[in-house]
């Protein structure tokens, strides 16, 4: 079994960049509760903090993943790199915020892998479930798009 990926996001993702001050224990609360609202499975993947006579460096990168059937699954990456932080008064940081977001679907070939088990993953895609791979893609799309706003008035 092998899987295909088909991209919601555009070439390496949507992003945001921000300078500024920022309750970011608030940020990232109200994200997570983001993924839980929407059942996604969420792990941080890498949370590394690096201290610079500019400030600190802190990259922080999630991965969301939700079964939507047996066949589709969905997946949100976000990747945070906070440079030049500096904490300030009310448990805020100051310094400069990328936030990076790819989204894209994940189907899971349950075909052989031959030449016919190909043919029939290629034909249950491209003809048998290509409307409701739009409808799915669509979906997520709006789910990124929302998270992405609620990230972008939090920052």
């Amino acid at each position: 079994m092998f899987e295909k990926k088909i991209k919601v996001t555009p070439g390496n993702g949507i992003r945001i960049n921000e300078t500024g001050t920022f309750d970011f224990n608030k940020v990232y609360k109200n994200l997570r509760s983001f993924f839980k609202e929407y059942e996604y499975i969420f792990q941080e993947q890498e949370h590394t903090e690096k201290d610079y006579p500019k400030g600190k460096e802190i990259i922080i990168k999630w991965t969301a993943t939700r079964e939507v059937t047996n066949y589709i699954e969905y997946h949100i990456e976000a990747t945070f790199f906070l440079d030049k932080i500096h904490s300030v008064p009310n448990k805020k940081i100051k310094g400069d915020v990328e936030l990076t977001v790819v989204s894209y679907i994940t189907l899971e070939n349950r075909w052989q892998a031959s030449w016919v088990g190909n043919l029939l993953f290629f034909i249950q895609n491209n003809f048998t479930m290509k409307d409701i791979l739009i409808d799915h893609t669509d979906r997520l799309d709006k789910e990124t798009k929302q998270f992405f706003d609620l990230a972008k008035s939090l920052l």
